[in-house]
């Protein structure tokens, strides 16, 4: 949950009343059991929410070695000490353009800011985080810490220096007991034997439980972690005094056993119709049945809360559990293309998107993928990497400009999704978007399929030699990478074309698709076709006044100058723009009677 600080102009008052500010964040997590996978796997992962001009970076950070008193800090405050080592791990940053870094004496920008999800070369995985809210109570009681532990350094943190998923628990439970946390988040941590889902609910309490492989689960800004049985410490990890802080102070609610609901004791009691109609959606996706029988309004920490876990109505494929960030609800009572439903699991304003599979019956450093997609899952490519092995990304990857630039990775999916958003929004119909999505679709099955080929090869690698194994994860990554990014850049180029003919009568329809152009993901050449920029793409300028609310404000367009999704009216770098969407978290600061000739008001923005 990303921080930021803003300096409000000088005041000359005698009296400042309310300041309000309404925020809302949509991260979606979710998690798919190994009985509920068709293949056996274990899924789970997150879409990253703040708003469309995010921009992340993916790569690979080395091994270290630290000195003695060396400190590991971010520009929140957060500081702790760093450890003798730290392991490699993967990555997705946010740009250091987008001014959250602290530099080191030479200038450079200090620590991953917010690496969301990685793997490191231990086989540990993360995904961080999604947002929650205590209520009052528990603030009255354990109030969240100023310079705690936050999103933007847990990343860093876990991936470092945990060998095992509880030793990621538990050492993120240390450092909330030591130092307190100073955000409510939650989060998931993973090794090849075991998936656990964290809930951090006040400054310094927490708990974490062990998934089963025989349930499900959609979390979107909710806590929802139900009764947990604190004597259970093979599948519970929680803080010293998570029940005996609330029961002191009058506000401990248990189920009939006697245990601790986490949700009921520290939870926000409605989190607001844009979060409650995705935990819906989420249902509906993995239930339909059990979904048609719940009024999402109707969920409340208190009084109604959701469960946490449950069993969908099938066994879920590879390719269902990554579309599962893109979901609209499309074809259902809560569909927000057809504008009956407040937001969605799939909105505008993910800056990316991340499954973690570990897959049974594969040695360590293979068992777990990372599938990665930058910008908006609805129109993008998941692309795997073996992360325990590998040690370098395409450069494609690592382009930190925060406006469009050919030879990202990043921005050629970000300019598709926004272009096929904003005609969506404008027009009612989905021709520009229609046949991308149709061709992305067959293009991700394609890569799906072929991983089976993949994985047996690299088995073959790895048991021959695991160094050879680590070169092959390298280069195999990077062919792919290079291949989605020319397909991509092909098809955003001749939407372009389209678009500057001004006839979308009829849907755009990418070559790619009209050829069966898929991609070659093995290791049968390592030969990789690069595109070198050259002519920019063409440039086309459309006024977004009045279209998508659901991809940021109404002030962005395409220019001829730069062909980026520009903002008119504000800095980019600053990243002050109000994400407006229908879910209704609110952060209220209330400043009285001042009588000073200059004011600072520090409100904290936060991300999902």
């Amino acid at each position: 949950m990303k921080k930021f600080k803003k300096l409000l102009p000088s005041v000359l008052v005698l009296v400042m009343v309310f300041a309000f500010t309404s925020e809302t964040f949509a991260c979606t997590g979710f998690y798919i059991g190994s009985n509920w996978s068709e293949n056996g796997s274990t899924y789970y992962g997150r879409s990253e929410d703040y708003n469309e001009e995010q921009v992340k970076i993916f790569g690979v950070k080395p091994a270290m070695d630290w000195p003695s008193g060396s400190l590991f800090k971010i520009s929140d405050g957060f500081t702790m000490a760093n450890p003798p080592h730290t392991y490699r791990y993967t990555y997705c940053k946010d740009s250091p353009a987008e001014g959250n870094y602290l530099l080191d004496a030479n200038g450079n920008p200090e620590g991953e800011y917010c690496a969301e999800i990685g793997i490191n070369e231990k086989g540990v995985a993360m995904s961080a985080t999604v947002s929650t809210y205590y209520n009052s109570n528990a603030e009255a009681a354990d109030p969240l810490i100023s310079d705690g532990l936050i999103e933007a350094a847990l990343g860093s943190v876990i991936l470092g220096s945990s060998a095992t998923a509880r030793e990621g628990i538990e050492l993120v439970g240390k450092i909330i007991d030591e130092k307190g946390a100073g955000e409510c988040n939650s989060l998931f941590i993973s090794d090849p034997n075991e998936v656990w889902f964290m809930e951090i609910v006040s400054g310094h309490q927490w708990a974490a439980i062990k998934l089963p492989p025989d349930k499900v689960m959609v979390q979107p800004n909710l806590m929802l972690m139900n009764s947990i049985d604190l004597n259970d410490t093979e599948n519970v990890i929680a803080s010293k005094n998570i029940k005996s802080l609330p029961e002191s102070k009058g506000f401990l609610a248990t189920d009939e056993n006697g245990n601790i609901d986490i949700t009921k004791t520290y939870g926000k009691p409605y989190a607001g119709d844009g979060t409650t109609v995705r935990y819906w959606q989420g249902l509906n996706y993995m239930n339909p049945a059990k979904a048609a029988s719940l009024d999402y309004k109707s969920i409340h920490s208190q009084n109604n809360p959701a469960p946490l876990l449950y069993e969908p109505d099938r066994k879920l494929s590879t390719m269902e559990a990554l579309r599962l960030l893109a979901y609209r609800g499309e074809g259902s009572k809560h569909d927000t293309n057809a504008g009956t439903a407040p937001y969605a699991i799939g909105n505008g304003n993910q800056t990316e998107c991340h499954v973690v599979e570990i897959r049974k019956g594969m040695p360590g450093p293979l068992a777990t993928l990372q599938w990665q997609a930058m910008a908006d899952a609805e129109w993008s490519i998941y692309l795997p990497y073996f992360s325990t092995l590998i040690t370098e990304v395409n450069d494609k990857y690592n382009e930190p400009s925060l406006k469009y630039v050919d030879g990202s990775l990043l921005w050629v999916f970000k300019q598709i999704n926004y272009l096929c958003y904003n005609h969506r929004k404008e027009t009612g119909n989905d021709n520009y978007g229609v046949k991308i999505k149709e061709y992305f679709a067959k293009y991700q099955q394609s890569i799906i399929e072929q991983q089976k080929t993949v994985d047996n090869d690299m088995l073959a690698y790895y048991n021959s030699d695991p160094v050879l194994a680590q070169k092959k994860a390298n280069e195999i990554g990077l062919k792919l990478s290079e291949q989605a990014y020319n397909m991509g850049r092909q098809v955003l180029m001749e939407l372009n074309e389209y678009i500057k003919a001004g006839d979308d009568s009829k849907p755009f329809v990418p070559s790619g698709l009209t050829k069966n152009e898929m991609p070659d993901y093995s290791f049968e050449s390592t030969k990789i076709e690069h595109i070198t920029p050259a002519t920019p793409i063409e440039k086309i300028e459309k006024d977004a006044t009045n279209g998508n609310k659901d991809k940021g404000d109404a002030n962005k367009v395409i220019t001829h100058k730069d062909s980026s999704i520009a903002d008119k009216d504000k800095d980019k770098n600053k990243k002050q723009t109000n994400v407006n969407t229908a879910d209704d978290q609110s952060i209220i600061i209330w400043v009285g009677l001042i009588l000073s000739a200059t004011t600072l008001i520090y409100i904290k923005r936060r991300k999902a």
